[in-house]
């Protein structure tokens, strides 16, 4: 419609400032321009379902969007939207079944594929991002685990102190079986001494970011962030760690403002707690810093009320 409106206003003025044109030229033009409107409607009808025919789903959805925007009065154009919709939803059910069962036999990189399709059905996919980051850094976990088991055997063969070779081994052991608690505690007994092993430093951002990562299949977001912020501490150039902490962050910012805007109705210190929140993750949250501002005076003014 945007290509039309521009003809019809140009038409509109030629004929209001030509008495002479012929009566009969708007009409014919309005119906070459209906017919024209008719073949790009029908060629993108035909391309549309060409592309869902050849498998080519996401792109066929998108045409299906355009042709809605088009003719949304079209019921034909209506219906194949709808289930262009439904076979990406159970294209992407399809995808993520295998790529769990993967992770769940450990073939990372059949996982990883996996996702990686999941995205180009569905770009802004925000699990299956966050799956293959976690796959990213499982592998940077045991990589480090390599490392350290190599230097634990070249420290026994060594003279170094014993109780420090010690705390090391013992803590890549204990993280090695998933104890992390334990095997930070002894790896921090360790870098006490050899603070810029940079192994055992990278170790330690490695098992603070898969606790993040367990952390967040359980839905506990504020808790991933701090273990990401500690692991931050110990890889402080990680662009990737860095991109996922300020990530992770604007989205703990917007579900405590949302928590917030959800309170207000009836419990206004609560709501203001929620802003408060989330302008500690995000202080630039404009929403928030409205919202915390009018709420604080308002509760300012009841309490003085009620004084």
């Amino acid at each position: 419609m945007r290509y039309l409106k521009p003809c019809l206003a140009v038409l509109s003025i030629t004929i209001s400032g030509c008495q002479s044109l012929p009566k009969m030229a708007l009409p014919g033009t309005l119906h070459n321009l209906s017919v024209t409107k008719s073949r790009i409607i029908q060629q993108r009808i035909d391309h549309a379902k060409l592309l869902l025919d050849q498998g080519f789903l996401r792109e066929s959805y998108t045409e299906w969007g355009i042709l809605l925007t088009l003719a949304p009065g079209d019921v034909n154009v209506q219906k194949n939207y709808i289930a262009a919709k439904t076979r990406i939803k159970a294209r992407s059910a399809y995808i993520q079944d295998n790529a769990q069962r993967a992770l769940r036999s450990a073939q990372h990189d059949l996982a990883a594929s996996w996702y990686l399709k999941l995205l180009a059905l569905e770009p802004g996919n925000e699990d299956a991002i966050a799956l293959l980051r976690s796959l990213d850094y499982e592998q940077t976990y045991s990589l480090q685990v390599s490392k350290h088991d190599a230097q634990n055997r070249q420290r026994r063969a060594g003279s170094g102190n014993a109780e420090e070779n010690y705390y090391l081994q013992s803590g890549q052991e204990l993280i090695a079986d998933e104890k992390f608690e334990e095997g930070i505690a002894e790896l921090n007994k360790y870098l006490s001494s050899f603070p810029n092993d940079k192994t055992s430093r990278h170790l330690l951002a490695a098992t603070y970011s898969k606790m993040a990562d367990k952390a967040l299949q359980t839905g506990a977001q504020d808790r991933a962030y701090e273990l990401l912020v500690l692991a931050q501490k110990w890889d402080s150039n990680n662009a990737t760690l860095k991109q996922r902490i300020d990530s992770l962050r604007r989205k703990l910012a917007q579900s405590y403002y949302r928590k917030g805007v959800m309170a207000s109705n009836n419990n206004l210190k609560k709501a203001i707690e929620y802003w408060e929140t989330s302008l500690h993750y995000d202080p630039s949250h404009l929403m928030a810093q409205i919202r915390h501002k009018n709420a604080v005076k308002m509760q300012s003014k009841l309490e003085h009320l009620d004084n």
